[in-house]
């Protein structure tokens, strides 16, 4: 069996959101069950992808993003999904944080819609850390990524909304977007 070697640094930086700001009867149950789901899906979804998949070049990566931000929903979508979250967490030339708003757009369930929108983000922020040659940081391109899928996928599903997508659409409209993406104070 691979070593993942990423697992117990999530780990360690999804325990430090959930303690940093919490507060006495506040909603803190809450948000540990939702850094739990995130919590799995890095530790047990992407070491399985990583395992089922070679290394993927950052070239594969950059094609699996367009295709998915040209195609959320399409017969592609699946795979696309894993080429960029595997080359995400297996990449040391990027970190993408995952604050509390893009928790909210995971809380419906495993779907694709969900799946797309996180690998939106997540291939927003890898590609604007590539573009200026620094590890971390532009969560709010990948912001702009996810709010740019999420209406791929009402267009062609206009049925399908998501709260947490519907406010991160707010926070863009308000010029707040990228103070609520932000993970590091």
């Amino acid at each position: 069996m691979r070593e993942f070697p990423m697992h117990e640094d999530k780990l360690r930086d999804l325990k430090s959101m959930g303690s940093a700001g919490s507060r006495p009867g506040g909603a803190e149950p809450m948000l540990m069950r939702t850094l739990l789901t995130v919590l799995i899906l890095f530790l047990f979804v992407a070491p399985t992808l990583a395992q089922e998949a070679p290394k993927f070049s950052e070239s594969q990566f950059r094609r699996a993003a367009a295709s998915l931000f040209a195609d959320p929903l399409g017969p592609n979508a699946e795979s696309d999904c894993k080429t960029v979250l595997t080359w995400t967490v297996e990449s040391p030339e990027v970190e993408v944080t995952i604050g509390p708003a893009i928790l909210d757009v995971l809380k419906q369930g495993k779907n694709q819609e969900e799946s797309s929108l996180l690998c939106a983000f997540a291939a927003g922020q890898s590609l604007a850390q590539l573009k200026n040659k620094v590890k971390g940081g532009y969560a709010a391109e990948g912001g702009l990524k996810l709010l740019e899928v999420y209406s791929k996928i009402r267009a062609r599903n206009p049925k399908y909304t998501n709260p947490g997508a519907e406010n991160l659409k707010t926070a863009e409209k308000n010029g707040t977007l990228a103070e609520i993406l932000e993970t590091k104070k």
